[in-house]
């Protein structure tokens, strides 16, 4: 909120105008640069080379290995649960890197060979592991793998910079630029070189990679993220009423939130780093989740009780980004997390990456040219299409399911390329009537201006085929055009042709 006196045309309000908006780069470009430093020293620390997956137990007190970043030989796998490095508790390895107390072992160098205790198959065994150094190929090769298979982040923050470069003064450009900076700087380049968010060894041993690698890795999503995004949605007067009537209380509210529960549940938790993470994990998991619905309950509220205008037309725009991108982050995240992706890359993919890139195309078309594309047409192809898939899919389950069940009754055999097959020819099969099926009933539930206008266009040329009337005619297209375009006057000029 600016002061009653404040005049931005004199030389201190263009001063204070001019570093507003170099805030917001300034700030994305800081910490895509933290990010980067970060990241170059956790690489150049001894480490067994391997990528981790969560604890799912809860405790915190394990770390299990998913995939060996060097490609070397190792006598680590996939699955391995480790208990304990040189005879010490990862438990008690956690806490002290949580209360910055941290010390690696004597031995830990590159070259040298530590005993980790791990779990194997319901087993505990100690097992010899090399120390390295990550080789710049399996860098390169890692960092190239993870940005194909998560191309959202760079994306984001291209589009956030050309919108910002066209619309420097407005601030959900800039808003957009800070949010898109925070994202790549966590899943762009902390996370990108191992593709995952979990801290291992060699960050938990030294306090000057711990903390910045937790902050980019996961805190940064409560902390900055998350209320980037909700005043992203702010700025476009989702919520109009409470920001204009408590701007300064709104985003008070919003960017100080977490860090309150942070300090309760550190005072709750005193001297227990244990207990205070995974009370905070807890905060963090369900602020997650609780960002992502309020958004999307934002949003429709917004779509319901917004009347159609140019404002509209934008507000519409970032709904449907925010609608894709939320409830492809949510349903993502939900079915790698039960284990229903099957372990199918493509799945996941496009559950949750592909559909990330809604958000920051939608907010650039809405800032920038919304005028020059039709929402609606945008919106109903998303239903119609995202329906047909769906329908499709569980026919295809079905047909298999089927088929199977009757080749085990009458063959005794359970599978056979003859199932994928008929399965296959009958969902092509199904396809265009299918889709035109979903695609009237679209048109009758959510258009229903634009499935009776087509019906009257039928029935007009249908009429065509009998009418000779010059006079009848004539009225007929005065009629059709008044049925479904609407206008406010309509009148018919027929030229008479010369003799």
């Amino acid at each position: 909120m600016k002061p009653a006196n404040f005049n931005p045309y004199s030389s201190a309000g263009k001063t204070i105008f001019r570093l507003s908006y170099l805030a917001a780069p300034g700030l994305a470009i800081l910490l895509i640069l933290f990010s980067l430093a970060q990241t170059v020293y956790r690489l150049s620390l001894p480490t067994e080379g391997w990528s981790y997956a969560r604890d799912t137990t809860g405790t915190a007190r394990t770390l299990i290995f998913k995939s060996n970043l060097s490609r070397l030989p190792s006598a680590l796998q996939p699955g391995d649960v480790l208990l304990a490095v040189e005879g010490r508790p990862f438990s008690k390895i956690l806490a002290a890197a949580l209360a910055l107390d941290s010390r690696p072992p004597q031995n830990w160098t590159v070259g040298q060979t530590v005993i980790y205790t791990i779990e194997r198959y319901g087993r505990e065994m100690n097992v010899g592991v090399l120390l390295l150094r990550l080789p710049a190929a399996s860098i390169l090769s890692n960092l190239a793998n993870n940005l194909l298979m998560n191309p959202a982040p760079l994306l984001t923050l291209l589009i956030a910079l050309f919108v910002f470069v066209q619309q420097p003064a407005n601030l959900s450009a800039r808003l957009l630029l800070l949010f898109s900076a925070a994202v790549f700087s966590s899943d762009g380049i902390s996370q990108v070189v191992s593709g995952t968010n979990v801290i291992g060894p060699a960050e938990m041993f030294y306090p000057g990679a711990y903390w910045p690698s937790q902050f980019f890795n996961s805190l940064i999503w409560p902390l900055l993220i998350a209320p980037a995004f909700i005043h992203l949605l702010l700025s476009f007067q989702i919520f109009k009423a409470p920001l204009q009537r408590y701007p300064r209380l709104i985003l008070l509210v919003l960017y100080g939130y977490m860090p309150v529960l942070t300090l309760l549940a550190a005072g709750i938790s005193f001297g227990r780093p244990l207990t205070f993470w995974r009370i905070w994990s807890r905060l963090s998991f369900i602020d997650f989740f609780a960002v992502l619905l309020a958004a999307i309950a934002g949003v429709i509220y917004t779509l319901v009780t917004t009347r159609r205008s140019a404002e509209a037309t934008r507000v519409r725009w970032l709904a449907w980004g925010t609608i894709i991108t939320s409830l492809g982050t949510l349903s993502g995240n939900l079915l790698i997390s039960a284990g229903l992706t099957g372990g199918t890359f493509l799945i996941g993919w496009i559950a949750t990456r592909l559909l990330q890139l809604g958000l920051p195309i939608s907010v650039a078309i809405a800032i920038l040219r919304h005028r020059l594309f039709d929402i609606d047409i945008i919106i109903r192809r998303t239903l119609v299409y995202g329906i047909l898939t769906a329908a499709l899919a569980f026919s295809y389950f079905v047909s298999v399911v089927l088929l199977q069940g009757a080749l085990r009754l009458f063959t005794a055999q359970t599978g056979s390329e003859l199932v994928t097959v008929l399965s296959t020819l009958a969902i092509a099969a199904l396809f265009i009537p299918l889709r035109r099926g979903v695609q009237n009933f679209i048109d009758r539930r959510f258009y229903r201006g634009k499935y009776n206008a087509d019906r009257t266009l039928q029935a007009f040329n249908e009429s065509l085929r009998y009418q000779v009337d010059l006079d009848q005619i004539s009225n007929q297209i005065v009629t059709t055009v008044e049925s479904t375009i609407h206008p406010t006057h309509v009148s018919l000029w027929l030229v008479k042709p010369k003799n």
